[in-house]
């Protein structure tokens, strides 16, 4: 392997896999998240800005005493705006996080109210 990622072929091969899977879509979901809150974004690569939003924040959105439950609860609010906005396939975008826990769960909401990602 080489000690510069940029240049190891595997890399890059799977730079290109997710790169052409991403531009068949317009809209991209990205999940952050803190020690305290969880926050789904919906982001228009077309016109490079963010769209809306779903947290954890606002006082109107119940906590549960799990922050997995909470997430996946984001996900199911993200998946109901993104259906009032007449959208049915995203790409998704990690960031540097794992995709585990967190934002896996906020992924699985998302998926189970019938959007494709």
């Amino acid at each position: 392997m080489s000690s510069y990622k940029h240049f190891d072929p595997k890399v890059i091969k799977k730079r290109k896999k997710y790169r052409a899977k991403s531009e068949a879509t317009r809209f991209e979901l990205y999940v952050l998240k803190t020690n305290k809150h969880v926050v789904a974004v919906l982001y228009d690569k077309q016109e490079q800005r963010d769209v809306t939003s779903v947290s954890t924040r606002p006082k109107t959105f119940k906590k549960e005493e799990n922050r997995s439950i909470d997430a996946f609860n984001i996900g199911k609010a993200f998946a109901d705006v993104c259906k009032s906005k007449n959208i049915e396939k995203l790409a998704f975008n990690k960031l540097n996080y794992k995709f585990h826990g967190i934002i896996a769960e906020v992924v699985r909401g998302v998926r189970e109210n019938g959007i494709n990602i």
